[in-house]
């Protein structure tokens, strides 16, 4: 799913019909029309006071939006009007592009007004609503991404919907007006009827969601997967390439974990490395800035849509530090270092934490922030810098049609340039070129930059705070930690509710209840701040957080984590079951509860992480590319260790021990670092698995267990590192 819309260059226009005289019928009623959209455009519509930036963005629209809650849904019902949900995000470029055709269209918003409840959504803010109007496109075989557009009776029984809409009908593509048009008078005619038998296809698909069962074989799902992979340039399909982290996740896993399954391994990595090396090369990446973009239109991972978000370059910054270190391939660790180095550059709120992202589009069209033409380079750079960038990265004197003459910066690959200009000039450009980028970096900064939405999302926070807290204990880097441990610290000030969380903050304004992505991903999130720095608090509210899963949001009826504690004022609780950009929560969830429950010895915990595995492991085999986390921890669950080291943290011999865990062992690892003489009995009573474990002769010592099976306690790298790097 995408922020969708036709290709780039191809942007359909409002053509002149439908004017408001048309659809009032009277010059009087078309004067009172009129008066009223521009009363509204003035003081604004219902969503004029509310946190979300997405929202605010349509604040002063004609058309009377209402955010979603009781008064618009009690309008609804008190005015048997049927209802229009428009779900996007700040973002994304065909949301924009459908608010200034559609939502600006003064007959499109008269119809709307009269005749139903139009009501806005953030995605980002409410995604229980989101998937519910996903689901309820896609049970009726329409098209699912965003904008997404969903009409409802009053009852919340689906009528139609789709994703991005001109205003009028071009075409094969529908228009927004004639949609409108044919719900009113269906619905005028037939009332809740309008939506035959939606709500209980949605019901039935709600239901039946829970019903794939049959233990995971994860040989049938890489098999299942590797049919969806691209071997020749990469990624995912064949179409638009997505980063797709989650995938890359559980290739990554297999590459590195499957050492007794060589060929699905082997065949893993060929295309990890395939797909690492064509986003680190292509237009996907900001060279510049050192993130990635969204997606990119075409399947050579070349031009982008230029949204960029936070869940993206976080996830794709551990993949990248984990494949250099597993690989040992410096240059992937500089990608991550550059990804994260830019999201502490640009990313950082006051306070702490780290905003969604940044616009597609900025003051002067998509993609003019990040896109350069040879002159710019010129102007911006000494000569011989100029031409070694417009050399190395493609910049051409024509540049491309879609960016107004501009180009985006890709590499050239190497062999080109070696037969181009020789081994020795290639290699002088390259470094050349690389030294430029920070030039470039500070003339880009005084174009008018892309608006950031600065919503700090608890689950996507988490995402970043792993990233930083991984990055810091691996590369030693306290910068990182510092960053993460900050983050962790604002999410505790603003977005702690008892023992769970809320949804995140604009500034000190609160969005809302939490969601099961929110506490499982920040439950991880704290075991990698837990691994990093040895503050056992973080542990502490980890585990409140595994706990509040099972109790307020796990469905024991259908096996599965809901999207919300509970169903509120939708007419249906959804799970969420599918990893797309980000891991599901459910997929997050097992993850938090095998990695916490091996840590600490909370056996049931552990035990409904495998039985979460075994109830959608038909499932991802079914649907692979909706299953990327739940896949990642199917394969390291029968091969997860535990590493409790015992020590000072700043004693040099505990600190060797440490070190040992920064290189490319063969096991996959959740670490503890206790004091030297062990925790207290209170702790060892909640984390059995922590207890009885000091620092032998008052020397640190590293413990490897296995289910609750422990190896001798070593006490020296040599022997820690031959423990762990073992394969399978």
């Amino acid at each position: 799913m995408a922020c969708n819309g036709p290709a780039p260059g191809s942007t359909p226009r409002a053509d002149a019909a439908g004017t408001t005289a048309t659809a009032s019928g009277d010059a009087d009623a078309a004067a009172r029309d009129a008066a009223a959209l521009a009363a509204i455009r003035r003081a604004g519509n219902h969503l004029r006071d509310e946190p979300s930036p997405y929202l605010q963005q349509h604040a002063h629209n004609p058309i009377d939006w209402y955010p979603w809650g009781p008064e618009a849904l009690a309008k609804a019902k008190a005015e048997n009007k049927p209802i229009f949900v428009s779900v996007g995000y700040a973002s994304c470029h065909w949301c924009h592009v459908m608010a200034h055709e559609s939502f600006e269209d003064d007959a499109i918003a008269t119809l709307l007004n009269r005749h139903f409840v139009a009501i806005k959504v953030d995605r980002e803010q409410r995604p229980d609503i989101d998937a519910l109007c996903l689901a309820a496109v896609a049970t009726r075989g329409g098209e699912t991404g965003w904008p997404l557009n969903v009409f409802f009776t009053p009852q919340l029984a689906p009528i139609a919907g789709a994703t991005y809409l001109p205003p009028r009908a071009q075409g094969d593509r529908g228009g927004l007006f004639e949609l409108a048009q044919r719900v009113q008078a269906e619905f005028a005619r037939s009332g809740e009827a309008a939506a035959g038998n939606g709500l209980a296809v949605l019901e039935a698909w709600n239901r039946d969601a829970g019903s794939p069962r049959g233990g995971f074989d994860v040989a049938a799902t890489l098999d299942a997967l590797a049919r969806e992979r691209d071997e020749v340039r990469g990624g995912f399909g064949s179409r638009q390439k997505f980063p797709h982290a989650p995938l890359l996740s559980a290739q990554l896993r297999a590459a590195v974990t499957l050492r007794d399954d060589a060929a699905r391994a082997d065949a893993a990595r060929e295309h990890l490395e395939t797909t690492l090396a064509r986003m680190e090369d292509g237009g996907l990446r900001d060279h510049v800035g050192g993130g990635f973009h969204r997606y990119t239109v075409d399947p050579d991972w070349h031009l982008p849509h230029f949204e960029t978000t936070l869940y993206d370059n976080a996830q794709l910054a551990l993949v990248y530090l984990e494949a250099g270190r597993r690989f040992e391939q410096p240059r992937w660790t500089a990608v991550a270092r550059g990804v994260l180095d830019g999201l502490l550059a640009r990313w950082r709120l006051d306070g702490g934490g780290f905003a969604v992202g940044f616009d597609a589009d900025d003051a002067e069209g998509e993609g003019r922030y990040y896109a350069w033409s040879r002159a710019e380079l010129t102007a911006a750079l000494a000569r011989e810098d100029a031409d070694a960038v417009a050399a190395v990265f493609d910049v051409g004197d024509e540049g491309e049609p879609e960016l107004g003459g501009r180009q985006v910066l890709h590499r050239v690959p190497r062999a080109s340039l070696v037969a181009r200009l020789g081994e020795d000039a290639a290699a002088a450009a390259i470094a050349r070129a690389e030294a430029a980028l920070p030039t470039l970096a500070r003339a880009r900064a005084q174009r008018p930059a892309p608006a950031r939405d600065d919503k700090l999302v608890v689950a996507w926070n988490a995402l970043a705070i792993a990233a930083m807290a991984e990055a810091g204990r691996v590369l030693d880097e306290p910068r990182y930690l510092a960053a993460a441990t900050e983050a962790a610290q604002r999410l505790e000030q603003c977005c702690r509710d008892g023992d769970r969380v809320t949804r995140g903050v604009v500034g000190s304004r609160p969005l809302g209840e939490g969601f099961v992505d929110d506490h499982a991903l920040l439950g991880l999130a704290l075991l990698r701040l837990f691994a990093a720095t040895g503050d056992r608090a973080w542990l502490q509210r980890a585990h409140e957080l595994a706990r509040a899963l099972r109790r307020d949001f796990w469905d024991d009826a259908r096996g599965g984590l809901r999207h919300r504690a509970h169903a509120g004022e939708l007419p249906l609780a959804t799970l969420d079951l599918d990893d797309g950009p980000t891991p599901s929560g459910t997929s997050a969830t097992a993850a938090l509860w095998l990695e916490l429950g091996t840590l600490v010895g909370d056996d049931a915990l552990r035990d409904d992480a495998l039985a979460l595995l075994d109830r959608w492991g038909l499932r991802a085999q079914q649907t692979p590319a909706a299953a990327g986390t739940l896949l990642a921890t199917a394969i390291v669950a029968p091969r997860l260790r535990e590493v409790v080291i015992a020590g000072p943290a700043d004693e040099p011999r505990t600190r060797a021990l440490l070190e040992v865990l920064r290189e490319p062992l063969g096991t996959r690892f959740v670490l503890a670092i206790v004091p030297a003489e062990g925790i207290d009995a209170t702790a060892a009573a909640q984390w059995p698995s922590l207890a009885h474990k000091t620092a032998t002769a008052g020397v640190p010592t590293a413990y490897v267990c296995e289910h609750g099976s422990c190896r001798a306690p070593a006490r020296d790298p040599a022997t820690l590192r031959a423990q762990l790097d073992v394969r399978g």
